[in-house]
């Protein structure tokens, strides 16, 4: 990404922190364009369809964590977060529709997330993690978001 680029994306800002106090674009030079021009425009959607504050999206790390070594996000093309008043059922939903191809859940956080990534295949690849166990499992993918459709969205605050 060319620090140029940070400037057409609508919901981010140059010197925006993400929920541990970093810079995102600290290392922007490293992160895929696309990546964000799609988490750009399934915020902008998030906040048409259910409000500016509700529809905020609260970055957790895109290349600043430490990562597994074949981890998108050590190249720039995975992003984790939550977006704030929205559950992760409605979240996933927005991911999908923006062409995210992968697509996990981590309902353990302290602030209910997901990780969407832009992996070059032809098809979506769904995961959940409960206490570090990573799930592929499609049924079981469902099944949890079906529970998330009940469950509150994070509350707004945002917690480390």
């Amino acid at each position: 990404m060319k620090e140029f680029e940070i400037g057409l994306l609508r919901n981010f800002s140059r010197h925006e922190k993400d929920i541990s106090g970093r810079q995102i674009f600290h290392a922007f030079e490293e992160i895929d364009n696309e990546l964000m021009h799609r988490i750009d425009l399934a915020v902008s959607f998030a906040k048409e369809v259910y409000g500016e504050e509700r529809g905020a999206f609260i970055v957790h790390d895109i290349n600043l964590g430490s990562h597994s070594r074949d981890s998108l996000h050590n190249i720039g093309k995975a992003i984790d977060g939550h977006f704030r008043g929205i559950n992760l059922f409605q979240a996933s939903m927005i991911l999908l529709k923006m062409n995210f191809n992968g697509l996990g859940i981590y309902p353990d956080w302290k602030n209910k997330g997901i990780h969407a990534d832009i992996r070059f295949q032809d098809h979506v690849s769904t995961w959940v993690c409960h206490r570090n166990e990573y799930i592929y499992d499609w049924n079981y993918f469902v099944e949890q978001l079906e529970m998330e459709m009940e469950c509150p969205a994070n509350d707004g605050k945002v917690y480390n």
